[in-house]
């Protein structure tokens, strides 16, 4: 990985994009027009169930879209360095994918990425049982994962069985954890030798990425270098904090930072948080101010709500605004971007909700 370029900045900055609702609020772009004020970006949490989206002009003035799921969003500006830390979940085949497509676009990209040699690996065996649980739990209980793997993969790693990048230096290692895992989730341990050929095609790729993330990040901030740490999801889908069950299995608010990355969270002084200015959903859960009628099918014409990750129609609905303040008062943010205003510009009414009414009228 190539050297942080040039002495660090008068003003040190350490950022945390996050967001106000269920995710899809537009922290990607965010990072993306900030990471040009700090040296480095790095995700921090989840995996490659989050899909960032950047869209921009180029030096011809043509509108370019750049779609990711594992690598931080803002490495399109040159000699920022990326860093995929210890937090994240990393689907080595979707890695590969970006380096190769996003390469194309950013110059230089492999010289320029970090990945935690301690972040853990997600397996095909893993996306596999995601999608078994899902059928089992039929249409009424599932849950509406992105069937990436993500949930099995932390349940591996908080059962001490789980494969990190580092596991990938010994053999011997890797397939005693592999065929640990097929044990824990039932499943045929002839299969060990196809998850170990599809670990060994995108071995080399990764090890070559591979370091110590968070020696790396504590030391370009004791050195005075800025960093933006990008969310993923929001903090309705936390782990700790959200709705219940209806949750991804990685956190997603604030405190993400300190354990997904290493570093020390009170430091970071900024704290954007991206609000849409409507609601969305992807998967299953309660949704309170969702609208089923003609007009939320206009917002999610007018916003082009279809996840990035999984193409789904994304359920939409109107600003919830006792969930904005929540999620204020859980990550207490230094600053708020509303986003997509310009999709109500075609609305006479707009909704806004202020407050819930119980059962029963309390």
């Amino acid at each position: 990985m190539e050297e942080i370029a040039g002495p660090p900045p008068p003003r040190q900055h350490l950022t945390w994009v996050g967001d106000l609702q269920q995710g899809d609020g537009g922290k990607g772009a965010m990072t993306d027009r900030l990471t040009p004020f700090h040296q480095i970006t790095a995700r921090v949490q989840g995996g490659d169930n989050a899909g960032h989206t950047t869209v921009f002009e180029d030096a011809e003035g043509q509108t370019r879209v750049l779609k990711n799921h594992l690598l931080p969003s803002g490495l399109r500006h040159p000699r920022v360095l990326g860093v995929i830390a210890n937090g994240v979940l990393v689907n080595a085949e979707t890695l590969a994918s970006e380096v190769r497509e996003l390469g194309r676009e950013m110059p230089a990209l492999r010289n320029r990425l970090l990945v935690s040699d301690r972040a853990h690996l997600v397996l095909p065996l893993h996306r596999e049982v995601d999608a078994r649980q899902e059928r089992e739990r039929g249409a009424s209980q599932a849950i509406g994962t992105t069937r990436r793997g993500i949930g099995p993969a932390n349940v591996s790693k908080v059962n001490r069985i789980g494969v990190r990048v580092g596991d990938l230096r010994d053999p011997e290692s890797l397939r005693r954890r592999v065929e640990q895992n097929l044990r824990f989730f039932q499943l045929p341990p002839r299969q060990a030798d196809r998850e170990l050929a599809w670990l060994a095609r995108h071995r080399d790729l990764v090890l070559s990425l591979a370091g110590d993330s968070v020696e790396f990040l504590n030391a370009a901030v004791d050195a005075g270098y800025s960093v933006v740490l990008e969310g993923a999801q929001g903090p309705m889908l936390d782990i700790e904090h959200g709705v219940y069950p209806y949750v991804t299995t990685s956190p997603t608010a604030f405190y993400s930072v300190s354990s997904g990355s290493g570093l020390d969270g009170s430091l970071v002084d900024n704290r954007v948080g991206v609000l849409k200015a409507y609601q969305t959903m992807v998967g299953n859960g309660p949704f309170v101010t969702e609208d089923l009628s003609t007009l939320g099918d206009r917002l999610r014409s007018a916003g082009e709500e279809f996840g990035t990750t999984t193409g789904r129609s994304r359920r939409c609905g109107w600003l919830d605004l006792v969930h904005a303040r929540w999620a204020v008062a859980l990550n207490r943010y230094s600053s708020i971007v509303v986003t997509k205003l310009d999709v109500l510009d075609g609305f006479d009414h707009v909704g806004i909700c202020v407050g819930y009414t119980a059962p029963g009228g309390g």
